[in-house]
């Protein structure tokens, strides 16, 4: 019997303004590397926050591989935050009246009976009006799902989160003949604008946005890098790629910066909310993983070559079901490219710079003071919310180059 090529999944996690860096990355794959590694196509798509903006954007130019990394590339070094929220002088009004006014209209206002309509709600410190436009002319919304429907893309998966039960949920345009058998809440529909923005809508900053009658915020809350839909729509290889150096995981070492301990600045407590989000525990998925992948190999060595294959056939034959007897049991190649220096430090390196100050407005300056950002102490915050072009050019130069580093692992990844 012939083998079978492999079923290739990208992962992209999520970080605001830090996925200018898979886009760097994206580039390399497709203009620096060798055929036919560089046009092998990916078959699934799956991303959360950011990186499901960036998901679509590829899954949308699945049938010119070669030019997905130069237009990625382009469209983040081209990005202003005019594109991402408004910055005007109504902007900074709505901003105030929010966030006094309807404190103080709150505070004094009668209760309300169940179901009778409330005062002023705080929806985020930011208007997002301008996102929709960016993201209908950003990505082929149609080109995506003719690329599914065809079969050109196996599936393309977004990750929400559900602000009523707090769960999360996999919103999957999968091809036909495609089977998923994960066990988290799914919708299956064709993908839309509306789905990637509310995965991106980081929640205190940006609105929570209404899909059908749900109100969804940003996937990462949950799942920040989201590996679980590529497996269950039957990825062999998954090529993953992470917004935050070895430095910023949750189980790194604490560095020891001996400066005297001061208190906290709201900024400085945002910016560790944030992380908590975006930081996941992708380093330990892709350990259990090896570990699967080396009881199968001791498994064969006691059992025989043809081990898995009897016992996936055990499994069939008795009628044992659930994600992993329904799939099958395998070996799952996985590739995990993240950053090699700390983003932290670059968007600090990029706001020393004088050229950085032309681009806050009275709107970022106004906000940073409410939220007593300290441009010294608060470069964790800033680093995932303010679209800098010279700090989104430093994060495509550095996956550029990250991903140059790691040449020989991505050809021998990508050859079939």
């Amino acid at each position: 019997m012939e083998k079978k090529p492999p079923v290739y999944g990208i992962v992209l996690s999520g970080g605001g303004a830090r996925g200018a860096y898979e886009a760097g990355v994206i580039h390399y794959i497709r203009s620096a590397l060798s055929p036919p590694a560089r046009t092998l196509p990916f078959q699934l798509y799956c991303g959360s926050s950011v990186g499901a903006i960036n998901t679509c954007f590829l899954a949308s130019m699945a049938e010119t591989p070669e030019a997905q990394g130069i237009h990625l590339r382009k469209t983040w070094e081209a990005l202003r935050q005019d594109n991402i929220y408004r910055r005007d002088t109504l902007a900074l009004g709505k901003l105030l009246v929010t966030s006094f006014a309807g404190l103080t209209a709150n505070i004094f206002r009668k209760p309300k009976a169940e179901g009778e309509a409330h005062g002023i709600h705080f929806r985020g410190l930011v208007d997002t009006s301008p996102l929709p436009r960016f993201l209908r002319r950003m990505i082929q919304w149609n080109r995506l799902n003719e690329n599914v429907e065809r079969g050109l893309v196996h599936g393309v998966s977004v990750t929400l989160t559900n602000m009523r039960t707090g769960n999360l949920e996999f919103f999957i345009h999968k091809h036909a003949e495609v089977s998923y058998y994960g066990l988290y809440p799914v919708r299956f529909c064709p993908i839309q604008w509306q789905h990637v923005m509310a995965s991106a809508a980081i929640p205190i900053l940006f609105p929570p946005v209404k899909v059908d009658d749900t109100y969804y915020a940003d996937g990462g809350l949950r799942l920040n890098t989201p590996m679980s839909p590529a497996i269950h729509m039957g990825a062999d290889r998954v090529l993953v790629i992470g917004n935050h150096d070895p430095s910023e995981a949750a189980d790194a070492p604490i560095r020891d910066e001996r400066t005297p301990q001061t208190p906290p600045t709201l900024g400085e407590i945002i910016g560790k909310i944030l992380s908590s989000i975006f930081l996941d525990r992708l380093d330990y998925d892709l350990k259990q993983m090896d570990r699967i992948n080396q009881i199968i190999a001791w498994s064969e060595q006691v059992y025989g070559a043809d081990y898995l294959d009897r016992l996936n056939a055990m499994l069939s034959q008795r009628g044992i079901t659930g994600d992993i007897a329904s799939r099958g049991l395998k070996r799952l190649a996985v590739l995990s490219i993240s950053p090699t220096r700390d983003l932290r430090e670059i968007f600090s390196e990029v706001l020393k710079r004088p050229s950085s100050q032309k681009y806050f407005s009275s709107f970022e300056k106004t906000l940073l003071k409410l939220l007593d950002v300290d441009m010294h102490r608060g470069e964790e915050f800033l680093s995932y919310f303010l679209f800098l072009p010279e700090y989104l050019r430093a994060l495509t130069a550095l996956g550029f180059d990250d991903a140059q580093a790691r040449h020989d692992d991505l050809m021998a990844f990508l050859s079939p």
